[in-house]
Order: structure tokens, then C-alpha cells, then sequence
């Protein structure tokens, strides 16, 4: 769980769910608009085209990020889940949902296996 909250700290995401019992940690609700932990959003999520260019990089995103992390043999198996909206601040459309690359969770799981290893 260190290491999944050094992991998360680094990538500039605030830790509101921690629960040590269950394996569980991440934040169920934040906004950021056009980059991620210093990459463009569209690296992480597709949510749609506009005439600027990728939905991920104009709209306000808001997402739920969290981490499970369980015993497995001698080890942990380590599962992140994303799940994200993107509302576009010139339009009254409302959130429209966005689809993971999968890229965000290979590096979180990546971070804290690291951080673990450490």
C-alpha cells in the first residue's frame, strides 16, 4: 500500500480512498484538464474528436481512478481500474464517456512495482 501511495503522489493524483484492509486505494472523483502527469489526457483516455483536435485534450475530464492490490502466492496481484467523462467547456452537451488506452493503468502498475521493489 506504500507503494501504491508513492505511485499515486508521483503522478500528482490526491489519495482519498485508502483502505488497507481490503487493498483498495485511489480517488473516486477528480478533474484535470489537457495533460495527465505531464502527458496530454489523450494518451490515457479517447473520448471523441473535436475541430481542435482529441476530446481528451479540451475537455475537462473527470475520473475515478483506484487500485486494488491483493495477496497472491508470495506476492501481490495488482489491479488498477479508470474510469473517466469528458465535458466540453464551450458546449451545454453535458459529460460524454471516454474509453481508457489502458496506458494509465500499465504505469501505475508499473510505479508501484517498483516503488515496491525499492
Amino acid at each position: 500500500m506504500a507503494a501504491a501511495s508513492a505511485a499515486y503522489n508521483e503522478l500528482g493524483v490526491e489519495v482519498k480512498l485508502y483502505d488497507p484492509r481490503s487493498g483498495v486505494i485511489g480517488n473516486r472523483r477528480f478533474s484535470l484538464y489537457h495533460r495527465f502527469a505531464g502527458v496530454p489526457m489523450s494518451t490515457y483516455l479517447g473520448c471523441g474528436m473535436t475541430a481542435s483536435g482529441p476530446g481528451a485534450d479540451n475537455y475537462r475530464i473527470t475520473m475515478s481512478l483506484v487500485t486494488t492490490i491483493l495477496p497472491s502466492g508470495s506476492g501481490s496481484t495488482v489491479q488498477t481500474a479508470l474510469e473517466a467523462k469528458g465535458e466540453d467547456p464551450s458546449s451545454s452537451q453535458g459529460l460524454s464517456s471516454c474509453l481508457t488506452t489502458g496506458l494509465l493503468e500499465q504505469r501505475i502498475n508499473a510505479l508501484i512495482a517498483t516503488k515496491a521493489a525499492q
